[in-house]
């Protein structure tokens, strides 16, 4: 018990508010269990499969044919990629909802990038090149976070006895897994969203450092105008 609370509930609480990454993690795995849970209620959740947009129904679509290994990916693979987006808008490690306002707005729009648009645009663009069967799932998403980690600098994803296992190799892993199983259209959304997920962090970094570089000017320079 004492392992997998230190490994998989990140030696936590259920919930700890004062923690972004963890929060937002919490949260999404708790939608993905709920969404499990529901599909053995409405069968596959049939609701979800026939919404009038094709793009809110990728979006959807990643809370289909969730099962409680793709629960336990989330939070090996996802968690750390809130971490590494929580750390390169605060460069300290502080991870407290006391941050300034700027910087819990920053968060929260990568979170709904990286989550929402880039999970969600892996599938609906792995469902235009291949519909049948129909692509469902956070394979996509898992793989943006992938990529934004190995875009921002983390290269490690996880320790196993006395092995380390880095962001790339398991993502190239999980491609030759896709490709030899033949689910090809969760190969190309694993594909697209490893693509989106990179591009997005490299655009991030560059961007918001330049921000609060610019931003640190700007009060450097007002302190000097107005003093204190």
């Amino acid at each position: 018990c004492t392992t997998i609370a230190d490994n998989l509930c990140h030696g936590k609480p259920l919930f700890d508010w004062n923690d972004l990454p963890y929060s937002t993690c919490q949260v999404m795995s708790i939608l993905l269990i709920g969404s499990m849970l529901l599909s053995f209620c409405a069968f596959g959740l049939p609701v979800l499969r026939a919404t009038r947009y094709q793009w809110i129904d990728s979006v959807l679509s990643m809370f289909c044919d969730i099962s409680i290994v793709d629960v336990v990916r989330w939070n090996v693979i996802g968690y750390p990629a809130l971490r590494s987006m929580r750390r390169l808008l605060s460069p300290t490690g502080v991870y407290t909802l006391d941050a300034t306002e700027s910087i819990q707005v920053h968060f929260s729009l990568g979170c709904f990038i990286l989550i929402i648009c880039l999970g969600g645009a892996a599938n609906y663009i792995g469902n235009r090149f291949h519909q049948n069967p129909r692509v469902a799932g956070i394979d996509g998403l898992l793989a943006a976070c992938l990529g934004y980690n190995v875009a921002v600098g983390k290269s490690v994803l996880f320790s196993f006895l006395s092995a380390r296992i880095t962001n790339n190799t398991y993502f190239w892993l999980e491609v030759v897994h896709l490709f030899l199983s033949g689910r090809h259209g969760l190969l190309i959304a694993a594909l697209m969203g490893g693509t989106l997920g990179h591009a997005f962090g490299i655009v991030h970094h560059q961007w918001f450092v330049e921000y609060m570089n610019e931003l640190f000017r700007m009060v450097e320079w007002k302190q000097f105008f107005f003093g204190r």
